[in-house]
């Protein structure tokens, strides 16, 4: 059994017997990985409990990690992201921080194009590199 708590703001099991079966067909527990649904995620509280505060946000690393893990985006397609990413966020600010790294004048050239829009998401700048106000 799952129920939603309020005092901790999380989806928690309120059963914790785990019976091995031997079974016919597998449980694709469904009523969590649901084709037509973001999967849910269950604490049960048992290794590391904490609470969800109610005010929540997301810090975007599209432009910084995920720049890593594919070929590199072009400017463009960093400000087209961004778009989609202050659209994602809504009124609310859901999204309120995009980080980025600043490997080459492109990348640069994007986080002034992205600050031109004016959003209210504000722009992490890598530390160790240079600073895209100082680039010349």
């Amino acid at each position: 059994m799952i129920d939603f708590s309020k005092r901790t703001n999380l989806l928690e099991r309120t059963e914790f017997v785990y019976p091995l079966q031997d079974v016919n067909e597998p449980n694709l527990f469904r009523n969590l990985f649901s084709y037509s649904e973001i999967p849910k995620v269950v604490f049960n509280h048992r290794l590391v409990p904490f609470q969800t505060p109610e005010d929540m946000w997301i810090t975007d690393t599209t432009f910084r990690d995920g720049q890593q893990s594919r070929a590199p985006y072009t400017a463009g397609q960093i400000v087209k992201i961004y778009d989609y990413l202050h659209k994602l966020g809504g009124d609310k600010g859901i999204i309120r921080q995009s980080e980025f790294f600043l490997y080459s004048k492109k990348d640069r050239d994007a986080v002034y194009k992205c600050l031109e829009k004016g959003y209210d998401i504000s722009i992490i700048k890598s530390s160790d590199i240079v600073n895209p106000f100082e680039f010349k």
